[in-house]
């Protein structure tokens, strides 16, 4: 039903519906994602070595850093010889120059831009 002047009018069960569209239209359009390595020894007395590195802008470089972690015994311990590594993802927001808010934490860039990538803070 159209008014006099050109806006549309909507019975209740009409709005209601648009709107409920209009939210899953929402939900369903993902941002960009962050990966994080969880870098951890495996060994409870070892444990204040943990720490986390990222963020990553693929999961294919965070797969990547995993493999080169591992090679490299980034955190071995007598439990884990190698360490263990585990990808966890967080929704990022990207700012102008390059920053990344990622889990409240604001980033210099992605690691593999920044060449930094180890995380002063216990996501945990």
């Amino acid at each position: 039903m159209e008014d006099n002047d050109n806006t549309k009018v909507y019975t209740k069960v009409q709005a209601t519906k648009l709107v409920m569209e209009m939210v899953m239209m929402e939900e369903e359009e993902e941002g960009p994602k962050a990966y994080v390595v969880y870098c951890s020894t495996g060994c409870s007395c070892c444990s204040d070595e943990n720490h986390y590195r990222g963020p990553f802008s693929t999961r294919e470089i965070a797969e990547a850093r995993c493999e080169l972690y591992t090679k490299t015994r980034l955190l071995a311990s007598q439990y884990a010889r190698n360490g263990n590594y585990k990808i966890e993802e967080y929704d990022a927001e990207l700012l102008p120059g390059g920053r990344v808010i990622v889990d409240d934490t604001v980033f210099a860039g992605w690691a593999e831009d920044t060449g930094e990538d180890y995380i002063d803070r216990n996501w945990g």
